[in-house]
């Protein structure tokens, strides 16, 4: 073997040893025991797209995704059918307060998630990009969501470089929970009001994964949005078949 040959041959071998060292130090963990308190260890879903399945799969990297039933009773303001990339999270009596009514609806959220795991540190994104208000009280079917996409970030960086750093992880998975604000152009209006409520932000909104966490993830909202006479009080779960959990 010539002197090139194995010179090409040494560093090809290093550097695939090297993509290699470097995957496994990205890798999720996933099982509840290991987890950590200083990183986001594991980003999982489920997809029942094609009839019910509950296995968890690692969530992709660097990259928005999310999945849903495709059920058209939401209500969603965006998507055809609801179809689009996303997971649906849906309360019912959720409390929505303005300065004109105060109602009590159902409220479906659709947010997508992004993983973006590196080698000094692993991030959550999360974005809602669509929501629908369906039946309730009288005026609750009238309610509009608009102003898409809202983001989520630890303090007030509402755009897709915000989120979730390590140190704001999931923990423990089963029993914690990651506390963040939601913020954008939030908007509610009614054809007979007008616009409600325009911009402010949803702030302390906590999720958690579920006890155990193969139960339905959750968003809890605290009555609030901060900037405005509006608010939400309520907590909205994850589709069966369509959980996500992270820790």
């Amino acid at each position: 073997m010539s002197k090139e040959i194995l010179k090409m041959v040494c560093c090809s071998t290093l550097g695939l040893a090297a993509y290699a060292m470097s995957n496994q130090a990205l890798a999720q963990s996933c099982d509840p025991a290991s987890a950590t308190s200083s990183q986001w260890d594991c980003v999982q879903y489920q997809d029942s797209r094609g009839g019910l399945d509950l296995t968890y799969h690692a969530a992709p990297t660097n990259q928005w995704f999310g999945y849903n039933s495709g059920d058209t009773s939401y209500n969603l303001q965006l998507t055809n059918g609801n179809t689009d990339n996303g997971f649906i999270f849906y309360g019912t009596n959720v409390d929505l307060v303005t300065p004109l009514i105060t109602v009590s609806c159902n409220l479906a959220l659709k947010g997508q998630l992004r993983y973006e795991p590196t080698s000094t540190g692993k991030i959550l994104k999360i974005q809602v990009v669509d929501g629908g208000v369906t039946s309730g009280d009288t005026l609750c079917s009238g309610l509009t969501l608009g102003g898409f996409p809202w983001w989520a970030d630890t303090a007030s960086n509402f755009s897709a470089s915000g989120g979730f750093p390590q140190s704001s992880n999931v923990h423990p998975p089963a029993t914690g929970l990651a506390i963040g604000n939601i913020g954008g152009t939030i908007k509610v209006t009614h054809p007979l009001l007008g616009t409600i409520c325009d911009g402010g932000t949803m702030e302390d909104v906590e999720f958690r994964n579920g006890n155990p966490i193969s139960d339905d993830s959750s968003f809890t909202f605290n009555n609030t949005i901060t900037g405005t006479s509006c608010g939400v009080d309520g907590i909205l779960y994850s589709e069966e078949g369509f959980d996500a959990n992270a820790w």
